[in-house]
């Protein structure tokens, strides 16, 4: 199947590259140099597609991702970082469909201990080390539709937040879950015995109550106990708002340039 004939670089993104370059004259080495130094074959993010909706569109952001990592190693005549690049693309529909970015930290470390990742590393300077202190091993791209539309949108790209992805530092997502786990168990136990108590309190007050103040102490335990329910759910919005550090926006045409930097 042909690929689509996408122009991979915009005008509208030039200066905003240029001042990233100024700012950081040795990246176009530093990829290399890794690779040699470290006896690895591959550099380049791992990609997680989140968003299964428009199949022209993914082939479009794919196809802009590859367009501004070829002009990179072009521009910086890095021959051998160019022949070693591998954008790796997982995708699964059934399972990754507006997948929240502790899913795919999962699937990750999963890919890096267990998959594909771990047999990249073997031989190298890194073996047998299960967390190497390279970005391709470290950090991945999330792709969702949010990130999705900033890019193939021309209208969003434009913008000055727009025309990114998520880049997310897996070990620090996973390091979250991991206290959280912990602190959960004595918030369900403080909850339970705030629960009693108040049942307890409510019972005694309604023991010496009659008439309308009884119907008012009901309705307002019925009323405190629909809060305490929604309190002690786990609230996916406030998840995201914890995670929200561990993940960042990063433009798309200066994703090369970040692999360099971590």
């Amino acid at each position: 199947m042909a690929q689509p004939n996408f122009r991979p670089f915009s005008t509208h993104v030039q200066k905003e590259v240029e001042d990233f370059h100024a700012l950081h004259p040795r990246t176009d080495r530093t990829i290399e140099e890794a690779l040699k130094h470290y006896r690895l074959c591959q550099c380049g993010f791992v990609i997680f597609r989140c968003t299964y909706r428009s199949q022209y569109k993914w082939d479009k952001f794919v196809a802009l991702v590859k367009g501004h990592a070829r002009e990179y190693c072009e521009k910086w005549e890095v021959e051998s970082a160019r022949d070693c690049l591998r954008w790796t693309i997982i995708e699964d529909a059934a399972a990754l469909d507006d997948a929240d970015i502790l899913e795919t930290s999962h699937r990750f470390k999963d890919w890096v201990e267990r998959g594909p990742g771990s047999q990249e590393i073997q031989g190298s300077a890194y073996s047998p080390l299960w967390h190497p202190d390279c970005p391709r091993y470290n950090w991945f791209v999330h792709v969702d539709e949010e990130s999705l539309e900033s890019v193939v949108d021309d209208v969003k790209a434009k913008e000055k937040d727009g025309y990114f992805c998520k880049v997310v530092y897996a070990d620090q997502v996973l390091l979250l879950e991991r206290e959280r786990e912990k602190l959960h168990p004595w918030k369900v136990i403080q909850d339970a015995e705030c629960e009693k108590q108040c049942k307890n309190e409510l019972a005694a007050a309604l023991a010496s109550a009659t008439g309308e103040e009884r119907a008012r102490l009901r309705m307002k335990a019925t009323l405190r106990q629909d809060r305490f329910s929604r309190e002690s759910a786990d609230d996916p919005d406030v998840v995201e708002e914890n995670l929200s550090d561990l993940r960042k926006r990063v433009r798309i045409d200066i994703l090369v340039d970040l692999y360099a930097e971590l």
